[in-house]
């Protein structure tokens, strides 16, 4: 999720972004990880926390979801504490 918001990686000999113009804001990178692959799916309860739905969660620190995004920051190095699966 944070190469999408800053098309960065920390490992890139030369520190440019790569297809900079392809980035996008934390909460569409948020979305198309979890909405987006349910609906390429045809998964109308897929990716969202409803009655009804299925979904797989993962709990993660909420300072990791804090923008602004950086190259090796939080975001990149973050392990989920909590993973439940269906």
């Amino acid at each position: 999720m944070a190469l999408a918001v800053t098309r960065l990686a920390p490992g890139w000999a030369d520190g440019r972004p790569f297809g900079g113009q392809e980035a996008v804001d934390l909460a569409t990178a948020y979305r198309a990880m979890t909405v987006g692959p349910a609906t390429i799916a045809a998964d109308p309860l897929g990716g969202r926390l409803v009655r009804g739905s299925r979904a797989d969660l993962i709990a993660i620190p909420s300072a990791a979801l804090v923008e602004p995004v950086e190259p090796g920051g939080l975001l990149e190095r973050v392990r989920p504490s909590l993973v439940l699966v269906e």
